[in-house]
């Protein structure tokens, strides 16, 4: 089915370069409810096939995941959050324009990873437990990057098999699509934290382990 998975890992860090100090008081409980915990370890793989390309800073730096021109600045949270849930930030020229070419650097590495239309980008979140019921969340675009039915219901079916509740396009939708001139296919899928972790950071080992070897299986399968 597919020769290459690039995995997206945009928002697991909890890293500032600059530090935090840029925030007001109160964006630790923010960067602990919405930092993706441990996905660079979940869908991480040793397989040459299965590429990496992770963020190495926290989303409250710079969100790689937004388009250059979105519309969410017009509330502040474009690909340099200026505001969230009511906390500001100070953004001086010289964190804005570092932050800019970090953004561009993460694109340009996941894009050096397209190669054609065997190659799927896998884009790796998790989401709060209090969000929704669903446990597993597969994203789609309705657009030329949309996955061909039989790989959609190959992840769904591979999921609910394992125990887990599937929604497809719920509670999030649609998945990164980097420019390239190959075309590919983009596929998100979505973690509810209750399914891996026990509180609001700390990792469940047992259970974790169970989501990292059906994440695996999955592989196998797309790449069979």
């Amino acid at each position: 089915m597919f020769d290459k998975i690039v995995l997206n890992i945009p928002h697991s860090s909890p890293v500032f370069p600059f530090g935090k100090h840029y925030w007001e008081d109160g964006i630790d409980t923010e960067i602990l409810r919405w930092t993706d915990w441990y996905t660079d370890w979940l869908f991480q793989s040793t397989d040459p096939r299965i590429i990496s390309v992770s963020y190495p800073f926290s989303r409250f730096f710079c969100d790689v995941e937004r388009l250059e021109h979105d519309p969410l600045e017009s509330i502040g949270q474009g690909v340099i959050y200026r505001s969230f849930n009511g906390l500001r930030r100070f953004v001086s020229s010289e964190v804005e324009s570092w932050a800019k070419q970090s953004y561009h650097e993460h694109l340009d590495r996941l894009c050096s990873h397209i190669n054609g239309s065997h190659t799927l980008v896998m884009d790796c979140h998790s989401f709060p437990a209090d969000l929704s019921d669903i446990e597993v969340c597969i994203g789609l675009n309705d657009d030329w990057s949309r996955p061909h039915r039989d790989l959609i219901d190959i992840v769904q079916d591979t999921f609910s098999k394992a125990g887990y509740t599937v929604g497809i396009n719920c509670p999030y939708s649609n998945s990164i699509t980097p420019s390239s001139p190959y075309p590919y296919q983009s596929m998100m899928i979505e973690l509810n934290k209750s399914i891996y972790m026990d509180g609001a950071d700390a990792m469940d080992i047992p259970q974790a382990i169970i989501v990292k070897r059906t994440i695996h299986d999955l592989y196998d399968k797309i790449l069979h």
